[in-house]
């Protein structure tokens, strides 16, 4: 019968602190991205951004978490 030492780690086991400054660089990173686009600032390349519409549908008056009905 063959032992096998599955157990044993493969590769590197991050710490608390380098995993948090990996996800805050990336998250970073991609605010930056965004605002970049936003502002028109990104390359040619980049695709052509569509238009806003002309018109929005809001509603006149907004449900809050109590809401009563007028006509009861």
């Amino acid at each position: 019968m063959e032992i096998h030492d599955d157990d044993r780690p493969v590769g590197r086991i991050l710490t608390r602190r380098e995993m948090l400054a990996l996800l805050g660089g990336s998250g970073a990173a991609l605010i930056a991205g965004v605002s970049l686009s936003r502002l028109g600032m990104v390359s040619a390349s980049a695709p052509a951004q569509s238009t806003l519409p002309a018109c929005v549908v809001r509603p006149e008056v907004t449900e809050g978490p109590y809401f009563v009905d007028g006509q009861l």
